[in-house]
């Protein structure tokens, strides 16, 4: 019984652990400060506990330190310690570049935008800078802009590089064509919702926000445009794009023209996931393809209101490859008759921009601009 007695007595009270050294620093200081304070705090642990609450080794269990970062070797640590603070300025924290990590993981860390904004640029050093800054600009600032500088070789790079804002993330590589720079844009894309601008376009600062709420309260509508405005070089305005608006309106404009300003469209991710995004074989007319292949999993709209100012000019790639671009068109719709998503009689319409290759060029620009009823 002396024995139970005697293996239940406390231990007196330590006395408080002194510093040998106040100049002694790094691991071991905090190890000495850890003590003292555990020192000090012990005997009003056992008195708070009593002979009862004992262990059965004689002993008072204390969970009074604190969760540490494990330390392999301790001399090693303190050591590699103290010499990082020696070659610091002014004996302090060594300072973390963040500039020098890669980009994209500095974006991976901040919160997943609402909405992606693709865009690519190809010597567009006259004009790319106020279509970012209409980007950046937007009302609703829950996004990102994809800049692919696909090989520019004029002041764009450097352009880009002056804007500074931390949604902009500009990917640089060799040129390789609007198709596969859209889709390197795709693959960068983190939003939920994915939307594009050319480099010599506008967006409106109303735009991102109306196309969001819309598709807040539609989600069965997969792919959204709005109307925009066209304007040429000198910013005279040449004609307002007034699109079909529902659905069903939609599809069956939609094997006749192009019923979508490219600039100005805005698409669920998940829905593009399942198309594969553009047709990398196709220079031209790879957003009119994208869309024949998207209105197979989901509905189409577009907005009544102008947010989109879109210039016109010969740089355009429509323009340019004019030909290319009406011999896709005319692929694309007899695609779409042979797989059963419009009747037979439909082919008629992949006949007609065969018949436009027929027409002069001035007289097909007239077409494509409106001033003439049909349009190829």
């Amino acid at each position: 019984m002396a024995a139970r007695a005697t293996r239940l007595a406390l231990r007196a009270p330590r006395p408080p652990v002194p510093l040998p050294h106040p100049r002694l620093r790094g691991v071991r200081r905090r190890r000495y400060r850890l003590a003292q304070r555990d020192a000090g705090r012990l005997p009003a642990v056992r008195r708070s506990r009593g002979p009862g609450r004992c262990h059965r080794g004689g002993g008072v269990r204390l969970p009074l330190l604190p969760r540490h970062r494990p330390v392999a070797d301790p001399p090693r640590g303190a050591a590699a310690l103290r010499r990082r603070r020696r070659s610091a300025p002014g004996g302090g924290p060594v300072p973390v570049a963040r500039a020098a990590l890669p980009e994209s993981r500095v974006q991976e860390d901040v919160t997943t935008p609402a909405v992606s904004v693709l865009m690519s640029v190809h010597n567009g050093a006259p004009l790319v800078g106020e279509a970012v800054a209409s980007v950046l600009g937007q009302s609703d600032g829950d996004l990102e802009l994809i800049v692919v500088d696909d090989g520019s070789t004029d002041a764009t790079p450097r352009l880009l590089a002056a804007v500074v804002d931390p949604r902009l993330r500009v990917h640089r590589q060799a040129h390789t064509g609007l198709t596969r720079a859209l889709n390197q844009a795709l693959g960068l894309a983190r939003g939920g919702l994915v939307a594009r601008l050319d480099a010599d376009d506008v967006a409106l600062p109303e735009r991102l926000a109306r196309q969001r709420a819309f598709l807040a309260r539609h989600p069965e509508v997969g792919l959204l445009g709005t109307a925009a405005r066209e304007v040429d070089l000198a910013g005279a305005l040449v004609r307002v794009v007034q699109p079909p608006l529902d659905d069903a309106a939609l599809r069956r404009a939609l094997i006749r023209i192009n019923p979508f300003v490219h600039s100005s469209v805005m698409v669920r991710r998940e829905v593009l996931a399942r198309t594969g995004g553009y047709d990398e074989a196709l220079a031209v007319a790879q957003d009119y393809e994208l869309w024949m292949r998207l209105a197979r999993f989901t509905r189409l709209a577009n907005l009544a209101d102008v947010l989109v100012v879109r210039r016109l000019g010969e740089g355009r790639v429509s323009v340019e490859r004019e030909e290319d671009r009406l011999r896709t068109e005319a692929r694309v719709r007899w695609r779409a008759v042979k797989s059963g998503a419009y009747p037979p009689w439909c082919a008629l319409f992949a006949l007609r921009p065969a018949l436009a290759l027929a027409l002069p060029r001035s007289l097909r620009r007239a077409v494509r601009a409106g001033t003439v009823g049909l349009r190829a």
